[in-house]
């Protein structure tokens, strides 16, 4: 059965969002979600005009998620680790 908790026919409020992320990140296993303590997630509305013409993008609904930030150093460690037979568990 599908999850239909935050499932809205309008804009989530702010307080909606924060509802949700804490939603998500209580269901990221524990060892995971410790590897994410101290992150920052910001939400924004819609990107700006910079980010617009960066993307190549004419409409701010076109985009409708954006990461930023790094994670070849996490990404080569559990890389390595799956070759070697050790560590993450699919």
């Amino acid at each position: 059965m599908p999850d239909t908790a935050f499932r809205h026919t309008a804009p989530p409020s702010l307080e909606d969002l924060v509802e949700m992320a804490e939603h998500a990140l209580a269901a990221i296993p524990a060892f995971l979600r410790e590897k994410v303590r101290g992150a920052a997630i910001i939400v924004e509305d819609v990107p700006d005009d910079e980010m617009l013409r960066a993307l190549g993008l004419e409409s701010p609904w076109e985009l409708t998620g954006l990461y930023r930030g790094s994670v070849y150093p996490v990404f080569e460690t559990l890389r390595k680790s799956e070759g070697s037979g050790a560590g993450v568990q699919h």
